[in-house]
């Protein structure tokens, strides 16, 4: 009972409206993008829908059991441990006997589901260095050696190592600049002149690196680039981002077919269910390239709906960081801020040819059971940090008034 008063009187409707709008319309949305094809191979054509609604279901759970439980459970070292030894454990497995596709060999099939192990990576990297931050802090300001420094940098190499033999370069991409801005917050907190480095860094340092390289990237031939640690498919890829209308019978084909759904929808879209292109056209319709269909389907209308629930979500979550009492919520919610602003904007990039296709999904609307799962629990947590700043608001009006 004590625990379902705190949920009601503390509930925070900005955040689970818009992940549960979300959650719903990518269910809707990977119908549309997937029945047609389904049904060309004699497939029940909602069989991806209700998988989807089933992690969605299983989403909302883990979100509530990570918005109800002690933050000290993050924390545990057990906890932390046997998380980190799963994560890198199914890392391994993917190696070894895991499935590939799309050139990439990132799932583990477990009967009818198939497990991403790289997308759990990047919540045990939020909680462990949000713990590992607030714990350096008095080592830091002693000017002493950080504490375990060897196994965090040791550990996170090994992590991204694993990442890069798969390859999930789209993942790695998204853990870099999760560790990245959680340190840069770590830093800022410590002094006024950190803080100015942490605003030169993002401000000035990263957009104008990311605009050289993508000037660049736009200029090279990729046909005769040979680079050690990039497979063939990748630098494909790359080679379709740079000049897609000239392969477009080969590695521009995913990108010229995202370009004509997205100029066919106009303002309001040819209506739910009447995608030309997601009928063999468009590959991968309902995970990487879902929201070419939906701006084919319901225009840039529909399209301005996602980016505005994926905007709020993460001012929110920014928000709940800037207010927090501790350094370790802080730095949580800015992990999950930059893990949802990082992973929409590849996607969304990719969509656009602003960047190329690395096959990260769309926060909350492709299809996906582990990054569903993952990204539901991150949500979670926000959910918990910002009760737990209701709550001692309430307290501190209480407080107040009886002093009055």
């Amino acid at each position: 009972m004590k625990i379902m008063n705190r949920l009601v009187h503390n509930f925070d409707f900005e955040i689970f409206v818009p992940y549960v709008l979300l959650s719903i319309f990518g269910c809707l949305m990977i119908f549309s993008a997937s029945s047609i094809n389904l049904t060309y191979v004699s497939v029940n054509d909602s069989s991806y829908m209700v998988r989807q609604l089933m992690y969605v279901t299983g989403g909302i759970g883990l979100f509530f059991a990570a918005g109800l439980v002690n933050l000290s459970f993050f924390r545990s070292a057990n906890v932390l441990l046997g998380f980190m030894l799963l994560v890198f454990l199914g890392l391994v497995l993917v190696l070894a006997v895991g499935d590939t596709i799309n050139g990439a060999k990132a799932w583990l099939s477990l009967g009818p589901v198939n497990i991403q192990p790289s997308e759990f990576l990047k919540l045990f990297f939020i909680l462990y260095f949000a713990n590992y931050f607030d714990g350096a802090i008095p080592y830091f300001m002693k000017k002493k050696t950080l504490k375990h420094w060897r196994f965090t940098v040791i550990m996170t190499l090994l992590m991204l190592f694993l990442l890069i033999k798969e390859p999930d370069y789209g993942g790695l991409l998204i853990d870099l600049a999760i560790i990245f801005m959680m340190l840069m917050s770590f830093l800022a907190g410590i002094s006024r002149k950190n803080e100015l480095l942490v605003e030169g860094s993002v401000f000035l340092v990263i957009p104008s690196v990311v605009t050289i390289v993508l000037v660049g990237m736009k200029k090279l031939n990729y046909a005769h680039l040979q680079i050690p640690f990039l497979k063939n498919y990748v630098l494909k890829r790359f080679e379709g981002f740079a000049q897609p209308f000239k392969y477009v019978a080969s590695s521009g084909k995913q990108l010229v077919n995202s370009y004509i759904a997205l100029g066919n929808g106009g303002l309001l879209g040819l209506g739910l269910g009447n995608s030309i292109q997601k009928r063999g056209y468009l590959p991968e319709p309902y995970t990487d390239f879902i929201l070419s269909v939906i701006a084919e389907e319901v225009g840039i209308l529909g399209v301005l709906f996602v980016l505005i629930c994926l905007a709020f979500l993460i001012i929110r979550t920014i928000i709940i960081g800037a207010r927090a009492g501790t350094v370790y919520e802080r730095l949580v919610c800015y992990g999950i801020a930059t893990l949802m602003l990082i992973q929409a904007s590849l996607n969304i990039g990719a969509v656009c040819g602003l960047l190329p296709i690395t096959g990260v999904t769309l926060p909350f609307v492709s299809y996906g059971g582990s990054s569903m799962l993952m990204l539901s629990t991150c949500l979670g947590i926000v959910f918990n940090i910002s009760g737990r700043q209701k709550a001692h608001k309430q307290r501190k009006k209480m407080l107040n008034k009886n002093h009055n």
